[in-house]
């Protein structure tokens, strides 16, 4: 009966939380072929998606798109988020490979007694799986340069950043606390 509960309310709230994209996906839909003689040509797709047809048409959103010469400045601005998460990733990788490669199932067995703490807590597992994914899609498929602000509502960006001030040199802290310094300053000034 457990089980059935859980799976209920995990199907519950993923509608809920996709019910906006279905909406806007629906008004698209409603406003752009519900026409006599659509001309879109995502009216006729299997499953109708105007949010990707933009993207691509519009954004030039895909797979590599972004990998020219003149981005190479958006690639410089995503670079510093990029090594931070790239860091995030590899320490906590770091930390106990079992553990990460086994979705959290299993502890490699020096660290069986080991009790992590802060950023290398076992709750912090999730965290990170969404970064790999989000790391990927910015640098691979999205425009890069949106990196600093989509990182920027992960809890897990300000724990590896706090985890790095409080573990390592001076040198670190300085360079970190610097960059959140610029990066707020000139971030807010540019948007």
């Amino acid at each position: 009966m457990f089980l059935v509960k859980k799976s209920f309310l995990t199907i519950l709230y993923s509608l809920i939380a996709v019910s906006g994209f279905i909406g806007h996906l629906a008004y698209g839909y409603d406003q752009y072929c519900n026409i006599p003689n659509p001309t879109r040509p995502w009216c006729n797709s299997r499953i109708p998606n105007i949010y990707s047809f933009v993207q691509k048409e519009y954004w030039n959103v895909g797979l590599f798109n972004y990998f020219q010469i003149k981005q190479i400045p958006n690639f410089l601005l995503a670079s510093p988020m990029i090594l931070i998460s790239c860091t995030a990733i590899f320490l906590y990788f770091d930390s106990d490979h079992a553990r990460f490669l086994s979705l959290g199932f299993s502890r490699s067995f020096k660290q069986k007694s080991r009790k992590f703490k802060c950023f290398l807590s076992d709750s912090v597992l999730p965290h990170i799986y969404l970064l790999i994914f989000m790391l990927m899609y910015n640098v691979f498929v999205a425009h890069v340069q949106i990196i600093t602000r989509l990182f920027t509502f992960m809890p897990v960006m300000y724990w590896i950043m706090a985890h790095l001030i409080i573990n390592y040199g001076s040198t670190v802290k300085e360079t970190l606390l610097t960059y959140m310094g610029l990066y707020g300053t000139i971030g807010v000034a540019l948007f």
